[in-house]
């Protein structure tokens, strides 16, 4: 599945994170390569260890500067069929991020972290 199409989306940056149980979390991103200034899209895929989609989870996604403190930032990534979860946020300075995505449900959080470069 081209997770682009799912989307409509042209241009797309696929991080993947093998993690422990329960889930695994894979991000896009639109576009690919975030700039400022520019808004990105945040797309969020949950699947359980069987491979099977998780819905129904809270989904955040935290911007973290590496090199500066710069404040909260969290976006609520809404839910979509099929385990997906969407949202969008700017970021405020080029530079190197973390994107701290954390899956909440059924009593379990999970959350892991994707690096960026934002040019």
């Amino acid at each position: 599945m081209a997770v682009g199409m799912v989307l409509g989306l042209a241009a797309c940056h696929r991080h993947n994170a093998a993690t422990a149980v329960p889930w695994h979390i894979e991000l896009t991103t639109t576009p690919a390569a975030p700039t400022v200034p520019g808004t990105t899209v945040f797309k969020v895929l949950v699947t359980d260890s069987a491979g099977q989609q998780v819905a129904g989870a809270k989904v955040t996604v935290d911007l973290i500067m590496v090199t500066m403190d710069m404040g909260p930032n969290q976006i609520v990534l809404q839910p979509q069929p099929g385990g997906v979860y969407t949202g969008s946020a700017s970021f405020t300075m080029a530079g190197p991020w973390n994107c701290k995505v954390t899956v909440s449900a059924g009593g379990h959080t999970q959350a892991q972290t994707f690096p960026f470069t934002v040019s």
